[in-house]
């Protein structure tokens, strides 16, 4: 066993190293990777025994991560450091297991019946078979096929999360985690903007299994809800893919925000994707559910198949799915859609979130949520995911701004274009001449109107941001009064809002995804 070397690495290069590990060209010299969240580790397994020349090339390529050579160096937050073990067989010998579980007799035969989900157990090394019901006749086939290589687990069919969403934090523009609705009759949550580049649209991933045949409308909140978002123009579900849809709404003209509705004030700012490893800790963010970040990813349920039963009773399998377990209820039905995402490192001043996947299913009775995994939404449907820049606050409280800007003071926060753009960011000035102005690269978005020299704003405790010329004499307001406990927050996406306690809008400048 190696102890944990080298530099402290983010999410974003963690996936590169995934991408390594897991590559075609890799998977006979490795066995995979677990994750310790509390210790911040991750242990990548060389197989043993495996192909040298297989885990000689991987870790020829790993040795680039976190240098000046790796695209993703830069990279924030840090929170990851990496150990090597030597142990159990590769990836490439679990592949011919998984291969087989369908052909060997009378094993094959005696499982079909049963099944209910199988795939890699990182952890344990072995391909772990989930079934319904577990006989000693099943066992002693599978030792005979397998070896060791096999282990059972049972584990129930489980449930799609399609159903009534109730989710009032509904706003425009659309944003992940809130409700949609379909013209099937079902509601569920939209998960993460995504950009397709086959037509130049931007739209919003959700889940397949929420509509009923491409090209259905789908509908959005409270606040909007005869507001035709878009339509799925794609769409996966059936036995042995992945779950997943493309909701266009550039079609429709409409917006659709880049970040996800979270527990933190600002929101969450997507800052990239990621691979789920065993024993990680996710948050799922349904819209009837809410944000629980209490799950944490089962070792032999990571980026699995397994069967869900829909609303009518059909059970379909879906592939490249994640069970994770929380201490209290992650999901339940009107979640399917929703985002799954890592929780920021605590006491970071970044909100940096990784998209994980989409919440998919439930399993009855307990607080197990599974999710289809977001890399496979992306190879499968097309679009990928939009991720904007870290946001890196400078103000004092929590990151949002509570208290006085003087002259020539400002409040500020970072985001990037669609497609990797460079950092830029946003800034609301109290300028000397007495306007209160939100600016971009490209000029302003947004100002107060007020010209009197020398004012100066106030995001007061009562909740009203206030402008005070000299004497103390209020020239502007947003008339918010009332709401004890609210800020003010520059946001990544060219928004500027004042929330109240409960992360609820109560004013903006309505200048949200204004992009140079």
């Amino acid at each position: 066993m190696a102890a944990s070397s080298g530099p402290e690495l983010s999410e974003d290069q963690i996936s590169e190293i995934y991408d390594i590990v897991y590559g075609p060209q890799q998977r006979a010299g490795f066995g995979g990777m677990v994750a310790d969240q509390k210790a911040g580790l991750i242990t990548i397994y060389e197989a043993a025994p495996g192909d040298a020349a297989a885990t000689a090339r991987g870790l020829g390529a790993l040795k680039m991560i976190g240098t000046s050579a790796d695209p993703k160096a830069v990279s924030l937050p840090k929170r990851w450091r990496i150990r090597y073990i030597t142990e159990g067989p590769s990836l490439a010998t679990l592949d011919s297991v998984i291969a087989r579980l369908s052909t060997v007799q009378p094993f094959a035969g005696d499982l079909k019946d049963v099944l209910s989900g199988y795939g890699i157990n990182y952890a344990k090394h072995v391909v772990q078979v989930d079934v319904t019901t577990l006989t000693p006749s099943l066992i002693a086939e599978g030792s005979v096929a397998f070896g060791k290589l096999v282990r059972f687990a049972v584990e129930p069919i489980s449930v799609l999360t399609s159903g009534t969403a109730q989710q009032q934090n509904d706003a425009k523009p659309f944003f992940g985690g809130t409700k949609i609705i379909t013209s099937a009759g079902l509601g569920c949550t939209g998960g993460y903007m995504a950009y397709n580049s086959a037509t130049q649209h931007f739209g919003l991933l959700t889940d397949g299994h929420c509509f009923t045949a491409l090209n259905q409308s789908t509908y959005q909140g409270q606040i909007a809800a005869s507001q035709l978002m878009g339509n799925d123009v794609i769409r996966s579900f059936q036995n042995g893919s992945s779950d997943g849809a493309f909701v266009d709404t550039t079609a429709q003209g409409v917006n659709v925000d880049p970040d996800i509705y979270t527990s933190l004030p600002q929101g969450g700012n997507v800052t990239g994707t990621g691979h789920t490893l065993d024993f990680q800790t996710m948050c799922t963010d349904g819209s009837v559910t809410g944000e629980n970040c209490s799950g944490t990813a089962q070792s032999g349920s990571v980026d699995v198949c397994h069967n869900f039963s829909d609303n009518n009773g059909v059970i379909v399998n879906v592939c490249h799915v994640t069970k994770v377990q929380g201490s209290s209820q992650l999901c339940v039905g009107g979640d399917s859609g929703g985002p799954v995402y890592s929780l920021p490192a605590q006491g970071s001043n970044y909100d940096s979130y990784t998209a994980y996947g989409l919440i998919e299913g439930v399993d009855p009775g307990t607080n197990d949520c599974w999710y289809n995994e977001i890399f496979s939404e992306e190879s499968t449907l097309g679009p990928t995911v939009i991720t904007g820049g870290v946001h890196e606050f400078t103000p004092i409280v929590r990151g949002n701004f509570q208290g006085t800007l003087d002259v020539n003071q400002y409040d500020t926060a970072s985001g990037t274009s669609p497609g990797g753009a460079p950092v830029y960011k946003y800034q609301l000035i109290m300028q000397g001449d007495g306007n209160l102005v939100l600016y971009s690269p490209a000029g302003a978005l947004w100002s107060s109107g007020t010209s009197v020299a020398s004012s100066y704003a106030i995001m007061q405790g009562d909740g009203n941001l206030v402008i005070y010329r000299q004497g103390g004499i209020a020239v502007w307001s947003t008339h918010t009064y009332g709401n004890p406990g609210s800020w003010l927050l520059v946001q990544g996406d060219g928004n500027t809002v004042i929330y109240k306690p409960g992360n609820i809008p109560i004013w903006a400048t309505n200048t949200c995804c204004s992009r140079p």
